[in-house]
């Protein structure tokens, strides 16, 4: 007698007219097949398992009353344990993919950076080429032997002059090279055993996480994403290692040598765990910076190594830049600049609320080289100041939410002076840090963005 099927029916013995849908499984009840009503009438629906259920379960099903057992919460956990595993494969499968995409990534772009950086060092080698042949004068020195015999007995008396010329300006000439060599000792030096170890530290947290993943065996399907995500922390963290790895072949082997040279030609008179750090800062404003150009503008030479430069390399045309970072009420902002020079003779430091209108710039900025009183010459302590000169450094502090933008003399803090009358901020927008390098006489100069710092309010 088939009781499931459809071609022959059963009626609950006790209930005439209702269909049995039910099995009794505690034995309690001499009758085995129910209908809905008895389970109703008995007010006890562990006692029974659904005929239908019993045609249809598939293989992964779990009764949680069936089979008999002592403790019924192992049934319950059976089935925590079969819907964890649901789809694990799957979701492993996902977060690989998304890591492997996410390292390959980030590899990609600190290849892009080490590869800018070897190729910049070319340049750098060339201007060593020309202040060497500038300075040993190889040319005209060349120019005594490309002649006849005769010629060159008849020009001892210049030829000796020549090279006491040289004599007498060894001071300089070392001077010249020094600083030469100065620029290229901070370029790529490539070594290949840096990315051995950068090889050895992934692999490392890669095996890792495997022991994580394979090795706890209470780990929950929901906790894989977490798993991974802190993988993921961990990869981020070893991308600044990276970066460190990247740094220190810039230096040659004697790395303590190498930084205190770099400090010293930079005139940052900082300890280097604070420069560390500082340099972490300083590169969120890395590809930021953008050109604002127009038919009278010229574009400024942009650099980013340990800090920004801007060079204007045309002596005719003005430029500006804006650093493409938005400055909200949320933080308070320091920026330090660095002039290489008097900068000629109208150069605005400020901020701007718009990204194309670089004008906008002369509601919160202060002019420099230029005695305009009306362009941050409030004075909140000491004398309004303008003038810089060459290694001066200027600090720009900026808390939007007080509406308040400082100019100071840095390291001294002698002179602060703020937004003149007329000029102020708006809590409300977002702003960016501007220069306009202004052009009322023909100049070139640079200006060294060397620190940045962002803070909580």
């Amino acid at each position: 007698m088939d009781i499931v099927g459809d071609q022959y029916q059963i009626f609950c013995q006790k209930h005439k007219h209702h269909l049995v849908n039910l099995i009794n499984i505690s034995q309690s009840n001499e009758q085995l097949l129910n209908c809905e009503e008895c389970a109703l009438e008995t007010g006890n629906t562990k006692d029974y398992i659904s005929i239908q259920t019993i045609k249809t379960c598939r293989k992964g099903f779990i009764f949680y009353n069936w089979p008999p057992v002592q403790d019924y919460k192992l049934l319950y956990e059976i089935q925590s344990i079969i819907n964890d595993n649901d789809g694990i494969i799957q979701k492993i499968e996902q977060e690989y993919k998304l890591l492997i995409e996410q390292i390959v990534q980030q590899l990609e772009q600190q290849k892009k950076i080490i590869l800018k950086q070897v190729n910049e060092k070319q340049q750098y080698i060339e201007n060593i080429i020309r202040v060497y042949n500038q300075i040993s004068g190889k040319d005209e020195l060349k120019q005594f032997f490309i002649q006849s015999n005769r010629s060159i007995e008849n020009n001892q008396k210049s030829l000796c002059k020549f090279i006491q010329d040289k004599i007498q300006n060894q001071s300089q000439n070392t001077y010249s090279l020094l600083q030469a060599i100065k620029q290229i000792q901070i370029q790529s030096r490539f070594q290949p055993n840096q990315f051995t170890e950068l090889n050895k530290q992934i692999t490392q947290q890669i095996n890792q996480l495997s022991e994580k993943l394979m090795c706890n065996s209470e780990i929950q399907n929901s906790q894989y994403s977490q798993t991974f995500e802190d993988f993921s922390n961990t990869i981020q963290e070893l991308n600044i290692n990276e970066k460190q790895l990247t740094n220190n072949y810039l230096f040659s082997q004697n790395k303590e040598f190498q930084l205190q040279q770099f400090l010293q030609s930079n005139r940052l008179s900082i300890q280097s765990q604070t420069q560390e750090s500082e340099q972490q800062q300083i590169q969120l404003l890395f590809g930021k910076a953008q050109q604002c150009i127009n038919k009278s503008s010229q574009k400024i030479e942009v650099i980013e190594h340990y800090f920004i430069s801007l060079k204007k390399n045309s002596s005719s045309k003005h430029g500006n830049v804006f650093f493409n970072y938005g400055l909200t009420k949320k933080k308070k902002y320091i920026f330090r600049f660095q002039f290489h020079d008097k900068a000629g003779d109208c150069l605005l430091i400020g901020l701007n609320d718009s990204q194309q209108e670089i004008n906008n710039i002369q509601k919160a900025c202060k002019i420099f080289c230029s005695n305009c009183i009306q362009y941050g010459g409030k004075v909140e302590k000491g004398e309004y100041f303008y003038q810089v000169t060459q290694d001066q450094i200027i600090e720009l502090r900026v808390d939007i939410s007080k509406k308040q933008i400082l100019y100071l003399d840095y390291p001294n803090y002698q002179n602060v002076n703020a937004l003149s009358e007329g000029q102020k901020i708006d809590p409300k927008k977002t702003y960016y840090l501007s220069i306009v390098f202004g052009n009322r006489t023909k100049y070139k100069t640079q200006l060294d963005l060397i620190y940045f710092q962002e803070s909580e309010i």
